[in-house]
């Protein structure tokens, strides 16, 4: 037990650049474009390599910090910027491939309002789904 009455503390060191973005963090490794979308990331040994349209992320608007999107939340890692198209996954421990492909349909103000999502894995088989997005609207003065 620490002095603060918790048990089992942890502390992880994280680093960021000066757009908030995550470099570096417990076996994470993050790697940019010049637009901002995360391209690269190692994750433990594990890679994924993605590519991105030009439109609008489903997440462009959000002020929460892109590290704690990825870290802390584990979402909108992919759709802060632009929103990617095609992701390539290299888990270690299957050693395997597995290539994610996706086509968006949009909004009249450019943002993304679902995708169908094609997976193929290194053994040939393929999984097809659909997914929408919709937004909810807040208004303040």
């Amino acid at each position: 037990m620490d002095s603060s009455g918790f048990e089992n503390v942890t502390t992880n060191t994280l680093y960021v650049d000066q757009n908030g973005n995550l470099l570096k963090a417990d076996g994470i490794e993050a790697f940019y474009d010049e637009r901002g979308n995360m391209i690269k990331v190692i994750n433990n040994g594990n890679v994924t390599e993605v590519s991105y349209d030009n439109m609008k992320g489903a997440f462009v608007n959000v002020e929460t910090p892109q590290w704690a999107l990825y870290y802390v939340m584990q979402v909108g890692n992919f759709y802060r910027v632009n929103n990617p198209i095609e992701v390539k996954g290299y888990p270690v421990e299957m050693n395997t491939e597995i290539l994610v492909q996706r086509e968006f349909t949009y909004n009249n103000h450019g943002f993304p309002v679902g995708f169908i999502q094609k997976t193929t894995e290194s053994d040939g088989s393929v999984l097809v789904d659909g997914f929408f997005i919709d937004y909810l609207m807040l208004y303040h003065d």
